[in-house]
C-alpha cells in the first residue's frame, strides 16, 4: 500500500512539473544515454566493470497557454473593423505552430466576424498591417519555440445590425496537427521519432473577447444668413453670418473635438465675430479654445459626455477681386 501511494505521488508531481515548468524542460527528441560502473578490489588491484548503455528518447510534450490582452473593446460602430490581441506561449518542450479559427457560440446572436489574423513579426506587441505577417484561414502561424511567447492580432468586423449592443469574438486555438484529448500518448509522433504527449485540453485553446457597441451619434450642420436673411446669393462686400451646430446624442464621451472651417479665397473673416454658444471667443490661439484668421476659423471644445450641443457663429465678408 505504501509503495502504491508513493508511485501516485511521484506521477502527480512529475505531471505538474511537466506542464508548468515547460520552459526549463529537456528539449523534445533529445537522446539521453546513461551507463553505470562498478569498482572493486581484487588481489590488491582495483578493478572496474562498466554496464551496458541504456537510452531514453525525451517525449515531445504539446502544451500552451493563451492570454487575452483585449477582453473588451468599447465604442465599436456597426460594421467597423476591430483589432483584438492575444498571446500564445509555448509551455511544451518542442517547437509548435498554432491554428487560430473562429468558434461559433450558441448564445451569441450576432458575433464579431473574424476577417484576418496577423502574427507580430518584430516583437513590438503593436499591430502594423504592413509588416505583421498574415496567417491564412486554417493555416499554421509561425513556429513558436519552447518558452517563447508570440502576440497575434485578430481583426474582426462588428455586426452591421445597429440594434446589437454587445458582440462576441470566440476563437479556438490549437496546434497544427490537433490531437486527441489531454494525457494521450502518440507513439513515434514526436520530435526525432519520440513519443508525443498531449498536455492540454480544449479549454486551454478557448479565447473569448467582446465588443461594446457605440451609442454615440455625432452631427455637424452649417447654415448661413446674409444681412439677417436666409439666402444663397451675395455680392462683393456682403457680410455672411455662419452658424455651425455641433450635436452629440446617445451615450459616450466626446474627447478632443475641434470644429474647423477653412474659408475659401473669396471670403475674409471679420475679426472679433467668433462666438461659442453666444459667448465671444478671442481670435488668438489661447485658453478659450477659439482661433480665427483670414482663411480659417477653429474652436477646440472641452471633453464632454453626450448628449449635448454647441453652436459656433462667426462672420465673413465677400472679398472684392482686388483684395
Amino acid at each position: 500500500m505504501l509503495k502504491s501511494s508513493v508511485l501516485v505521488c511521484c506521477l502527480a508531481l512529475s505531471a505538474f512539473a511537466f506542464t508548468r515548468g515547460a520552459y526549463a524542460m529537456t528539449p523534445a527528441g533529445e537522446l539521453i544515454q546513461n551507463n553505470a560502473t562498478v569498482s572493486f578490489d581484487m588481489n590488491g588491484a582495483t578493478q572496474t566493470v562498466q554496464s551496458n548503455t541504456v537510452e531514453t528518447r525525451v517525449a515531445e510534450l504539446v502544451s500552451f497557454e493563451v492570454g487575452v490582452m483585449t477582453p473588451m473593446l468599447g465604442g465599436a460602430k456597426a460594421g467597423a473593423i476591430l483589432t483584438y490581441m492575444l498571446d500564445i506561449t509555448n509551455t511544451g518542450n518542442g517547437g509548435e505552430c498554432f491554428v487560430i479559427s473562429q468558434q461559433s457560440s450558441a448564445n451569441v446572436a450576432a458575433p464579431v466576424e473574424l476577417v484576418a489574423v496577423h502574427a507580430d513579426s518584430n516583437g513590438d506587441d503593436a499591430f502594423n498591417a504592413a509588416t505583421d505577417v498574415v496567417v491564412g484561414d486554417g493555416s499554421c502561424g509561425p513556429q513558436i519555440a519552447p518558452g517563447q511567447r508570440v502576440r497575434f492580432f485578430a481583426l474582426g468586423r462588428m455586426p452591421e445590425d445597429t440594434s446589437v449592443s454587445r458582440a462576441e469574438l470566440a476563437l479556438h486555438i490549437a496546434p497544427h496537427d490537433g490531437g486527441p484529448g489531454y494525457g494521450a500518448v502518440l507513439p513515434g509522433a514526436g520530435d526525432a521519432g519520440g513519443d508525443k504527449v498531449i498536455g492540454f485540453n480544449t479549454d486551454a485553446g478557448a479565447a473569448r473577447m467582446w465588443a461594446q457597441a457605440s451609442r454615440l451619434v455625432v452631427s455637424l450642420v452649417k447654415s448661413q444668413l446674409i444681412y439677417g436673411r436666409v439666402q444663397a446669393i451675395a455680392v462683393t462686400g456682403d457680410v455672411i453670418t455662419y452658424s455651425l451646430q455641433f450635436k452629440a446624442g446617445g451615450e459616450g464621451l466626446v474627447k478632443g473635438a475641434v470644429v474647423s472651417d477653412p474659408l475659401p479665397a473669396d471670403l475674409r473673416y471679420v475679426p472679433g465675430t467668433l462666438n461659442l454658444d453666444g459667448v465671444a471667443l478671442s481670435d488668438g490661439n489661447d485658453a478659450d479654445g477659439g482661433q480665427a484668421g483670414d482663411d480659417l476659423v477653429a474652436v477646440r471644445l472641452p471633453d464632454q459626455v453626450a448628449p449635448f450641443e454647441h453652436t459656433i457663429t462667426f462672420q465673413a465678408v465677400v472679398r472684392p477681386q482686388s483684395s
